[in-house]
């Protein structure tokens, strides 16, 4: 949260005009709050998907137990900073934990990988593209499998189906029609992501998972969700992530800290 600077504006209390120096707007990120007010200043930026509740509203009224920092419907993907040893034992093949933040609400834990298949179950390294850590846009516009599976889509801010990725030789390519999907197996052998460089969900999650998304063809494999796709391989990073959206509890210090660098205006 940091502090944004505005222009002179009227004290609705008192009458008196207030100077630059006097009045700032909280930055969340997705949204401004005004505190002399005090309200939202900016609509949730879903306001067209939920329009049963007030568009300035804050995860759905109840700020208490719901935060929303992103402001869009979000996918976490927190995996670990090495990839699983691909060698025939079984459960270890999804290593991410997997989330759905929509209008501040996160979803159950589900088991996923960011991983490619291994090369075979005696030489673990990767045999297609590993997509790179970062945040990217989605849908599910085309599926997966054109458009016979449910999938979602990763693209750029064009909407194309581009992505950054790492190849096998450790070379920054770009990888295209990266989707997320179910996986394979679970049984720990190379190829049992079921992945060519796309994010993959356990199949015994990828039902659940998918429940989260509109699907609106015949077939049920294509829809108009749309949101951002948050990918993670850095442990503190992982535990940020889920302390800002709510898995983990912030300690007292935390959210000492935070309040004072809000006030401050530094950044976190």
């Amino acid at each position: 949260m940091n502090l944004i600077k505005t222009t002179a504006a009227l004290d609705l209390a008192s009458g008196a005009t207030i100077g630059t120096s006097d009045l700032s707007i909280l930055d969340f990120g997705a949204r401004h709050y005004d505190p002399i007010v005090p309200r939202w200043t900016t609509q949730d930026p879903l306001a067209e998907k939920y329009f049963p509740i007030n568009p300035y509203a804050y995860c759905a009224g109840d700020p208490v137990n719901i935060i929303d920092p992103f402001g869009r419907d979000t996918v976490l993907v927190l995996d670990k900073s090495i990839r699983p040893q691909d060698n025939g034992a079984k459960g270890t093949s999804y290593t991410a934990e997997v989330y759905y933040i929509g209008n501040g609400i996160v979803s159950n834990k589900y088991r996923g990988s960011s991983y490619p298949n291994s090369v075979s179950n005696i030489n673990n390294a990767a045999a297609y593209n590993t997509v790179n850590e970062g945040t990217y846009p989605y849908n599910n516009k085309f599926g997966h499998s054109k458009g016979g599976k449910k999938g979602l889509n990763i693209v750029d801010d064009a909407g194309l189906r581009n992505v950054p990725a790492t190849n096998p030789q450790g070379q920054e390519v770009m990888a295209t029609n990266v989707n997320v999907h179910s996986g394979f197996s679970d049984n720990g052998n190379y190829n049992s992501r079921g992945s060519h460089a796309c994010i993959t969900i356990h199949p015994d999650d990828a039902s659940d998972f998918f429940e989260n998304f509109n699907w609106t063809n015949t077939l049920e494999t294509t829809g108009n969700s749309k949101g951002m796709i948050i990918i993670s391989r850095n442990e503190d990073t992982n535990i940020k992530l889920k302390k800002d959206v709510g898995i983990l509890p912030k300690s007292f210090y935390d959210k000492f800290i935070s309040f004072i660098n809000s006030f401050l205006g530094r950044k976190k």
